[in-house]
């Protein structure tokens, strides 16, 4: 997972979102459900 933070985008500011790897190599975006934001199995992972 990638997070993109980048504050501005052609001049306009963007809210940081999160890339997902696929298994074709292309990204598709993390979108959390309600069920992924109440989860109690997170866990914290540094790279």
């Amino acid at each position: 997972m990638i997070l993109v933070s980048d504050e501005e985008y052609d001049g306009c500011p963007v809210t940081p979102y999160f890339l997902i790897k696929t298994s074709d190599e292309g990204f598709s975006i993390f979108l959390p459900t309600v069920c992924d934001l109440l989860a109690e199995d997170w866990r914290v992972v540094k790279a």
